[in-house]
């Protein structure tokens, strides 16, 4: 099953299943600004996150920082900062937050595919890579 968290189904059954889904079932995030989100408004439980795959690619505390700040001055404005800041210090040290990016400069989660914006999934099988998408185009 794919998780979608920014596609909302507020007056349906699909909505209170994905809610189900993601509040009970080990997921991969897709995006770190909209998974940090979702597990600092508690959408998604901390404990539940196998692992974050992100598109950035920090190699080093100052990368770190500059993705932080840029974080919480364009995707986290309404957020608690230092309950962000706990939250990628935790997944961190957990090493969950993983960069593909810097293995290989191709290589990142699509986030976007088929018009539909996809942000948690419960299966590996199931990411879009941008490696593979640009070999079907």
């Amino acid at each position: 099953m794919i998780l979608h968290t920014r596609k909302r189904y507020f007056d349906s059954e699909h909505y209170f299943a994905h809610l189900e889904n993601i509040m009970t079932n080990e997921v991969i995030g897709l995006n770190l600004h909209d998974c940090i989100r979702d597990i600092v408004l508690g959408t998604v439980p901390i404990a539940n996150v196998r692992k974050i795959i992100t598109g950035h690619a920090c190699r080093n505390e100052f990368d770190w920082e500059a993705t932080i700040v840029s974080g919480l001055k364009y995707f986290w404005t309404d957020l608690n900062q230092d309950k962000v800041r706990l939250i990628i210090q935790e997944l961190r040290s957990d090493n969950k937050i993983k960069q593909p990016l810097l293995n290989n400069s191709n290589r990142f989660p699509v986030v976007f595919h088929n018009g539909t914006r996809t942000v948690w999934v419960d299966d590996e099988n199931k990411i879009v890579w941008s490696d593979a998408k640009t070999k079907i185009l």
